[in-house]
């Protein structure tokens, strides 16, 4: 948990699909699709817990300008808005959920002439907001049901990945990367995220809770890598893209790579995996319109 820090439409389509790997078994899915507003103008789903809750946030136009909010969706399909008070940028994103029902997130706050992203919890109806420092930017992503997050912070001269366990900070930086972006962390404290190398390409890592990196995680044949999500099983879902620049999501569990593709979509970003293998991500049609989107196995 955070310590206190005094400085953070639903359309019904139900679908079977089928996950497709050369060598082996296919796996059905249901798929529900969803807006989280009906005048978003684009939408970016992250993260499931094992009741079905989904986090994420959605782009609105207010004023000729770009609005930023970040919003839970129940499982009954309610939407709830999720805002820190004191963000006042027009940025504000819900990143993670746990089983808690703890959200993690951020928001761009203008105070003073000074932009900054800082971190922010939200139970309870409470928000607590989280900065490694406060006068620098930190953005706060996954969380589990300990309450360790990870998220990157400025330190002031460059950008660093860290995990925060029991308010303990380490950071985690893949080596010789210009960025590291630590996305999820599990129970067990195994972290997946990705880095930018030299060469402005995307790859995968897997991590532990001590900042160690144990591993890359890279889609087989891909221009880059996107782990998003680690579930308590050791299952990741993440997306990748190809030599003809299309997107799809991939599952990464027992050693095996598995292509993820949803239905009638031009590009898939899969970026959440709960405990039950239920997926969330966001599509691109081919009306250049996305659209979340939570796959459930069929049994």
């Amino acid at each position: 948990m955070f310590g206190k820090n005094p400085g953070k439409l639903l359309w019904c389509g139900l679908v079977c699909a089928v996950l497709s790997a050369s060598g082996s078994a296919q796996t059905k899915y249901t798929y529900v699709y969803f807006a989280a507003h009906a005048k978003e103008t684009g939408i970016f789903v992250t993260a499931i817990n094992n009741a079905g809750d989904v986090v994420g946030l959605y782009h609105t136009t207010v004023g000729g300008v770009t609005a930023s909010t970040g919003f839970e969706r129940l499982t009954t399909g309610e939407i709830v808005h999720v805002v820190d008070p004191d963000s006042n940028d027009n940025f504000d994103r819900a990143n993670g959920i746990n089983n808690k029902g703890e959200i993690t997130g951020d928001y761009l706050n203008d105070s003073g002439g000074t932009v900054i992203y800082q971190g922010y919890e939200h139970m309870g109806g409470e928000y607590i907001t989280y900065s490694v420092d406060a006068g620098y930017s930190t953005d706060v992503y996954g969380v589990n049901d300990n309450g360790d997050f990870v998220g990157l912070y400025y330190d002031g001269s460059i950008y660093q990945g860290f995990v925060n366990v029991a308010d303990k900070v380490t950071n985690i930086n893949y080596p010789d990367a210009v960025y590291t972006y630590p996305d999820d962390i599990n129970n067990a404290g195994q972290i997946v995220g990705e880095y930018l190398d030299s060469s402005g390409f995307y790859h995968g890592f897997l991590g532990n809770s001590e900042g160690k990196i144990i591993g890359a995680l890279n889609y087989p044949g891909a221009i880059d890598t996107y782990p998003g999500g680690i579930n308590n099983h050791g299952e990741v879902v993440g997306y990748y893209t190809d030599s003809a620049n299309v997107t799809h999501g991939f599952t990464f569990k027992a050693g095996k790579y598995t292509a993820f593709n949803v239905p009638k979509a031009m590009d898939t970003i899969a970026f959440g995996i709960n405990d039950s293998g239920q997926i969330v991500g966001y599509v691109v049609t081919p009306a250049a319109v996305s659209e979340g989107f939570i796959a459930t196995p069929v049994e």
